[in-house]
C-alpha cells in the first residue's frame, strides 16, 4: 500500500516528478530539493520497513536501476566527467499511520559547473 501523505511514496501514476519504474522500484525527482540538479528518490512499490527484508531480487534490480541513473545523469548533465560521482543515502523513515519504509536518495556530484535552461522561459541557471 502506498502512503498518500508521504512525498516519497506518493502513487507514481500521472505524477510529473515520476521518471522511471521497474517491477519492484520507482524513481522520482526530489522536487522538495533540486539545488543539486538530478537529485532523485528511489523507493520500492511495496512498503518494506528495513533493508534486511529486501529479497535477493530487490538487490539485483536495485543495482541495475541505480546504475542506469548514474549513466543517464552523466550523459545528460555532465558528459565530460570521466567517472560520475553519485552519493547514495538510504533512509528508513516513518510515514505516519502507514508505518516505516526504506527509500534511497540519489545525489549526483558535479566537478564542472553545469548550466540548465528552462525550455518555457529561456531562463538559464548555473550550478
Amino acid at each position: 500500500m502506498e502512503a498518500s501523505n508521504c512525498p516519497v511514496c506518493m502513487p507514481f501514476g500521472p505524477d510529473p516528478a515520476g521518471i522511471a519504474r521497474t517491477r519492484l522500484f520507482k524513481a522520482r525527482l526530489d522536487t522538495r530539493d533540486q539545488r543539486t540538479p538530478g537529485r532523485l528518490v528511489i523507493s520500492t512499490h511495496e512498503r518494506i520497513p528495513a533493508l534486511s527484508e529486501w529479497t535477493e531480487d530487490h538487490w539485483i534490480e536495485f543495482g541495475r536501476f541505480e546504475r542506469s541513473f548514474e549513466r543517464a545523469l552523466k550523459d545528460a548533465l555532465d558528459p565530460t566527467e570521466p567517472r560520475k560521482l553519485i552519493n547514495l543515502a538510504c533512509y528508513m523513515n516513518f510515514a505516519g499511520a502507514e508505518g516505516r519504509h526504506t527509500h534511497w536518495h540519489v545525489l549526483p556530484c558535479y566537478r564542472n559547473p553545469i548550466t540548465l535552461t528552462d525550455s518555457e522561459t529561456g531562463e538559464a541557471m548555473s550550478f
